[in-house]
C-alpha cells in the first residue's frame, strides 16, 4: 500500500508522537484538576464502574455498536457524501501508516475521556463538558468557517460526548475511554481504507 500523504503538502501530518504528547498533557491536566477541585481523586473514579474487565468489555461492545452501524450508513448513504469528504480531508492530515491508527485512536480516546469525563464532568456536568468537548474539536472539524456539513459534524461530536458522559455514569471511566478509543480506531481504519481506494494508482 502506498504511503498516505496529505492532499495539501503544506499541511502538517498528525503523527503518533504529537498524539502521545497530547495524551501526556491531557492526563497531567486531568490529574491536576481532579486533585485541586474534584470531589474525589481521579484514580478512585476509574474504580467506580466495577472491575476493569467488566468496563473494558462494555467499552468494546458500546464502541462497536456505535461505530460499525455509523460507518455503514456514512459509506452507503448518498446524502452524506459531503460529510464523508470532510472526514477524508481530516484523514489526509493523519499519518496512517502501519499501526498508527491504533496508537492515535488510543491516545485520543484515553486522553480526552480521562480529562473530559474523569476530571471535568464531575465538576461541570454532562452538558457543559460536552460543549467544551465540541469546542476542543475546533481544528479537527475546521470550525473557522461553518457550513451545514460542519454544523452536522459539531452536532455529532456533541451527541457523542453526551453518550460518553452516560457511559461514564452507567459503566465507569475505563468503559468510556475504551468506547471512545474503539470508535476512533475503527473510524481511522475505515478512512485509511477509503483514502487508499480514492488515491490514483501508480503503474
Amino acid at each position: 500500500m502506498a504511503a498516505m500523504t496529505p492532499t495539501n503538502p503544506d499541511r502538517k501530518i498528525i503523527g503518533v508522537r504529537a498524539c502521545f504528547l497530547q495524551l501526556v498533557v491531557m492526563l497531567a491536566l486531568a490529574f491536576l484538576i481532579a486533585a485541586l477541585f474534584g470531589p474525589k481523586p481521579l484514580l478512585a473514579a476509574t474504580e467506580a464502574g466495577g472491575s476493569v474487565a467488566r468496563q473494558v468489555s462494555w467499552g468494546v461492545a458500546i464502541g462497536l455498536a456505535i461505530s460499525v452501524p455509523a460507518w455503514i450508513v456514512v459509506l452507503n448513504l448518498q446524502s452524506l457524501t459531503a460529510f464523508k469528504s470532510q472526514m477524508l480531508e481530516l484523514a489526509n492530515r493523519i499519518d496512517l501508516r502501519g499501526l498508527n491508527p491504533l496508537w492515535i485512536g488510543l491516545c485520543a480516546g484515553v486522553g480526552e475521556e480521562v480529562l473530559c469525563r474523569g476530571a471535568l464532568q464531575p465538576l461541570l456536568g454532562i452538558w457543559w463538558t460536552s460543549l467544551l468537548f465540541t469546542l476542543a474539536h475546533y481544528r479537527t472539524g475546521s470550525f473557522r468557517s461553518m457550513n451545514r456539513t460542519k454544523w452536522g459534524y459539531a452536532g455529532l461530536v456533541f451527541l457523542a460526548s453526551m453518550l460518553m458522559g452516560y457511559v461514564l455514569i452507567e459503566f465507569g471511566l475505563v468503559a468510556a475511554a475504551v468506547s471512545h478509543s474503539v470508535v476512533d480506531v475503527i473510524g481511522i481504519v475505515v478512512l485509511r481504507s477509503e483514502s487508499g481506494r480514492n488515491m490514483p494508482r501508480t503503474v
